[in-house]
């Protein structure tokens, strides 16, 4: 069974049309949206016209309000394990495999400037991980969303965090030890976009140009990580960065340089496959 997944900021946005067209290009059986403010309800209705499937709206508590997932209507058998205000941990069972969803939406750095912060709440989403990892016998986890940090900041790669790396091959060794103990890795394949001679004419999943001394101009906010029990089913090529919908350009050139069209939103949606 192949499985397609949507991750995508709306900033604060419906974007039913966008998201409908988005999800019938692409077949899409799960769709995550970041702070979006559609009505669920008109969701579905745009997203069964467009795409002639049935679908469902998985609720959240109020705890975390920024994550929503809709999902084909087959795919039915989720429930919540736990929910903080920035995030959401999902166990999800399809034909006889079970595995966790986590939804991210960690703080901007407009609020939270202290990278710190970042580093601590990576530490706590860790801790449920690892602890429904534990409760549950298995470690095939999925790690999505917006995570607000680049991949290579501190929350994302230190053994105390989320431990990603950017290495598959070292992320099948499945952990590391250190002062005698045991920190499991996930794989970040994000790492491969960066850069002009990365996989992508897009560089990141959102642009700020600032006139602070540090300036990355692309960022890679928007992420996607795997337990190395899950990278058997995942085919690094099935990874992109959407920059069109329906024709519709989701980037524009401002003096000779590719930056978002934030007239749609201010991040780009990432596509991702599993076959389970």
């Amino acid at each position: 069974m192949e499985l397609t997944f949507i991750v995508w900021n709306t900033n604060r946005k419906a974007l039913y049309e966008e998201v409908s067209d988005l999800a019938f290009e692409h077949q899409a059986d799960f769709i995550i949206l970041i702070e979006n403010l559609g009505v669920s309800s008109q969701m579905i209705d745009y997203l069964e016209m467009k795409t002639n499937n049935t679908y469902l709206y998985h609720k959240n508590t109020l705890r975390f309000e920024n994550g929503h997932l809709y999902t084909k209507s087959n795919f039915n058998n989720i429930r919540t394990l736990n929910e903080h205000q920035r995030y959401s941990i999902k166990e999800i069972t399809l034909s006889g495999e079970t595995f966790n969803l986590v939804i991210v939406h960690l703080p901007s750095k407009n609020n939270w400037g202290n990278s710190a912060d970042h580093d601590a709440i990576c530490s706590v989403l860790k801790q449920d991980i690892d602890y429904f990892e534990n409760d549950n016998g298995h470690q095939k986890t999925i790690v999505l969303g917006d995570f607000n940090m680049n991949p290579f900041e501190n929350g994302m790669i230190n053994a105390m965090g989320l431990h990603s790396v950017m290495d598959r091959n070292i992320a099948e060794t499945k952990y590391r030890k250190i002062y005698d103990e045991d920190y499991e890795f996930l794989y970040n394949p994000m790492w491969s976009f960066l850069g002009s001679k990365g996989k992508s004419n897009i560089n990141g999943t959102n642009y700020h140009n600032t006139s602070k001394y540090m300036n990355y101009y692309w960022n890679m906010y928007d992420q996607v990580l795997l337990r190395p029990d899950l990278l058997n089913y995942f085919n690094e090529d099935d990874l992109e960065i959407i920059s069109k919908i329906n024709g519709i350009d989701l980037t524009k050139t401002v003096n000779n340089t590719k930056r978002i069209n934030t007239d749609v939103s201010d991040h780009l949606p990432i596509k991702f496959k599993l076959n389970i």
